[in-house]
């Protein structure tokens, strides 16, 4: 859902003049039958229409604007007002005020911008809009990847048993982690394969040749 407030103007042209020295971008503007004018920064999104012989001076005009730090965008205000005028209006009409905590329950930080329409744009932080803070990694040894967990020497627990080497380059016989002798012709899986005995298993059954007949 998008809700677009409409605020009354003399000019559409003062406004579109204003705005766009705030940073906002002109999406839509008509002047017949009726001026109209539409400014949006960001999800900001501001609609004006004019009204012959209307004075901003008794407009009850208003909006509410909720943003998660006033500081930033009331100096990017008043770098493009300056830029405009030369310096920022504080008084009259247009106008901004300085921020300042403003007498509410939770004693959030504003200001006004009233517009060349007289209408008031009431600018305050809304402290559910801040990001959370990314919460620290854990510190990770040297030589050891964050994602995987070791053991002693950097072998993962799912790797095969580890071999060591012993006796000479030319004949060199591979140890088991008991530390007992393998067959060094043997794979690493045949080494550690469990032994089967046929002892008490069932000899197969003989196979018997049919006999030719005679």
């Amino acid at each position: 859902m998008t809700v677009i407030p409409l605020l009354p103007c003399a000019s559409i042209d003062d406004m579109l003049t204003f705005y766009t020295a705030l940073g906002f971008t002109r999406t839509y503007r008509q002047t017949k039958p009726n001026p109209y004018l539409a400014m949006r920064r960001d999800d900001v999104h501001l609609h004006f229409f004019g009204m012959p012989g209307f004075e901003p001076a008794d407009s009850y005009g208003s909006c509410i604007i909720q943003v998660p730090d006033t500081a930033v965008l009331h100096r990017a205000f008043a770098d493009g007002l300056r830029d405009l005028y030369g310096k920022v209006p504080l008084a009259g009409i247009p106008r901004m005020t300085r921020p300042r905590p403003r007498k509410n329950a939770e004693g959030l930080t504003g200001f006004t911008v009233v517009d060349p329409g007289g209408n008031w744009l009431r600018i305050s932080r809304n402290r559910r809009m801040q990001l959370p803070t990314p919460r620290p990694m854990a510190q990770v040894p040297p030589g050891r990847s964050p994602r995987h967990r070791t053991r002693p020497g950097n072998w993962p627990r799912h790797w095969p048993p580890l071999l060591s080497c012993a006796g000479t380059p030319g004949g060199r016989a591979l140890r088991s982690p008991d530390n007992q002798p393998t067959d060094p012709t043997l794979t690493t899986t045949q080494q550690h394969a469990p032994r089967v005995s046929w002892r008490n298993h069932p000899a197969p059954p003989a196979r018997v040749r049919p006999r030719r007949p005679a």
